[in-house]
């Protein structure tokens, strides 16, 4: 396949250089301006192979103005612009896709999506409501209508289009949850607090978690929110929005409501919608919808993180760079944004880049776990394994006891990895309480990831032979003493 693909640039280039070696050599304005329209045609669908949204944009473009009333090339310069982010370009072109094509679903929901950031709801209404139908389409054309009729004042609407989801096989959660948004955005604070628990019990999900936290502790329920925060900052995505939570109410200050602009409503739909689409066939248009949601709404910070996730599976590792830089050092994600920017600079070879801000990273937060764990990574795909010795005496871990089973220390730099199969003598002990072990290498280490079985643990493990070409990490002498301090969470 990367055969064909090179061969196909290849064939594209020459194509492009016989069109202007012609033209240099007498050939008719006319038969240049073809040549140049079919390289910019085959530039573009070579772009467009290769996932590079902002070309691909850019030629398909170039390749409607030549033909302006061909649809199939209006459509495609119109998705491209909207997947690469440039919304005004893509809107203009939406007009244009419509006059066509007037029921076409993409063109009327980002016409509507301008519409509604520039606040225009009765003219987003309007639109919308001339999509085509369809399953699918039906589920963003209510979330659209629905935000576009609170931005109206028409509560009665607004209502009746995300109740309508209730009946739609696999919507019901996300039209109880724009529901709960809704009350809360249109100060029914009860019927709100019902709504977001009547979610909960379907399961909790980050969004669901900020937008109810944000509700408790705006109504005066420090406490509750305290509580919620707490049952889940040890668990995997909620994280930031707890820890988020948790500083706010030791500060003492109060949050916005995570809805406070029918846009934003919005935005938060077509994140949703975007995030549902988790294999990597849809990854496209998963892309187009973050791009419309983060027109609407450029602080959405997750609708961010998930753009540049499906930009990194599609291997656009300068893409997802870009889109991690635009997340505030304020934001609950900026660390997380921080340590992904890292890795795709390792995965593009920048190794040196990516440790750099690395190390930057850790020694301004020393307890940033994810951090350590991804310089140690960079550093041993790097081959320098004397630097993946742990720098500083303590590590602090924090992770919840594994239930059941368990995992155990991950070494860096130590062939193997676990305490199972390390090819260097341990001794360790585990305290209680509070929860410790400490380590005592033959050689150094850096701790990248623990998880301590709550049951008693063999003082000594057992010692297993080295094998063939171990790394050269040369022995300190006397070995140090690393001690790693586990909080645990449950």
């Amino acid at each position: 396949m990367r055969i064909f693909k090179i061969a196909i640039a290849f064939g594209v280039a020459a194509l492009v250089s016989a069109c202007a070696t012609r033209g240099m050599h007498g050939a008719s304005p006319s038969e240049n301006a073809q040549a140049t329209e079919y390289g910019n045609y085959l530039s573009a669908r070579f772009a467009a192979s290769q996932h590079d949204l902002k070309d691909a944009a850019e030629y398909y473009r170039a390749s409607a103005r030549a033909n302006p009333t061909n649809p199939q090339l209006l459509g495609l310069a119109f998705f491209f612009a909207t997947s690469s982010g440039d919304i005004e370009a893509a809107g203009q072109l939406a007009d244009k896709v419509v006059a066509i094509t007037p029921d076409d679903r993409a063109g009327r929901l980002t016409l509507a999506v301008v519409a509604l950031k520039h606040r225009d709801y009765a003219g987003a209404r309007k639109i919308i409501g001339l999509s085509a139908k369809g399953p699918f389409s039906s589920l963003t054309v209510s979330l659209i209508d629905g935000w576009a009729a609170a931005g109206l004042g028409d509560k009665a609407a607004a209502k009746a289009d995300f109740a309508s989801l209730r009946a739609q096989d696999g919507a019901d959660a996300m039209g109880l949850f724009h529901l709960a948004l809704l009350s809360d955005f249109l100060g029914e604070t009860e019927t709100a607090d019902v709504s977001y628990r009547t979610v909960m019990k379907g399961g909790a999900a980050p969004r669901v978690i900020d937008a109810y936290g944000r509700f408790l502790e705006r109504n005066g329920r420090v406490d509750d929110a305290n509580k919620l925060y707490a049952k889940f900052v040890g668990e995997s995505g909620m994280t930031q929005i707890a820890q988020a939570g948790l500083a706010r109410i030791k500060a003492g200050t109060k949050p916005d409501a995570l809805i406070s602009r029918p846009e934003a409503g919005a935005a938060e739909a077509l994140f949703g919608i975007a995030s549902a689409l988790t294999d990597q066939g849809s990854a496209d248009v998963s892309i187009l919808y973050l791009r419309l949601a983060l027109y609407l709404r450029p602080d959405l910070d997750l609708g961010a993180v998930l753009l540049a996730d499906r930009l990194e599976g599609l291997q656009k590792y300068e893409d997802a760079i870009a889109v991690y830089r635009g997340i505030e050092k304020s934001s609950a994600y900026y660390r997380l944004a921080r340590v992904e920017i890292a890795l795709d600079q390792a995965r593009l070879n920048k190794n040196d880049a990516a440790i750099a801000d690395l190390k930057s990273l850790t020694a301004a937060d020393p307890t940033n776990l994810e951090a350590w764990t991804a310089l140690g990574d960079t550093y041993r795909s790097s081959e320098k394994f004397k630097e993946a010795v742990a720098p500083a005496p303590t590590v602090i871990v924090e992770l919840a006891l594994a239930k059941p089973g368990c995992a155990a220390l991950t070494l860096i730099g130590v062939p193997g990895g676990t305490l199972s199969n390390v090819y260097t003598p341990l001794a360790f002990v585990i305290v209680l309480p509070p929860l410790k072990l400490t380590v005592a290498p033959a050689k150094p280490v850096a701790v990248s990831s623990l998880t301590i079985c709550p049951v008693m643990v063999p003082a000594v493990p057992p010692v297993v032979p080295p094998p063939p070409e171990e790394p050269d990490v040369p022995p300190l002498l006397p070995p140090p003493e690393l001690e790693v301090e586990v909080r645990t969470k449950f």
